[in-house]
């Protein structure tokens, strides 16, 4: 979910099994409380945009265009 969690952005990202490199973004988390509340701020901002009422009327228009363009075009009489 790379265009959900970004680093230094909405999240701290460490590799997989680092537990080193996870520690250290532990503590820098708790030594910045700035950080903190920016990279809580930052993604609670992204995932409004996937709440259902975002995401329905996306689909809807999605389906309506579908439906639109498959069906026959008309003539004028």
């Amino acid at each position: 979910v790379p265009y959900i969690v970004q680093h230094d952005h909405t999240a701290l990202l460490v590799p997989p099994g680092d537990a080193a490199a996870m520690a250290m973004a532990i503590e820098r988390l708790l030594a910045d409380a700035t950080l903190a509340v920016s990279l809580r701020a930052a993604a609670l901002a992204e995932v409004q945009r996937y709440r259902w009422d975002q995401v329905r009327d996306q689909l809807l228009a999605a389906y309506r265009d579908a439906m639109l363009a498959g069906e026959p075009r008309r003539r004028a009489a």
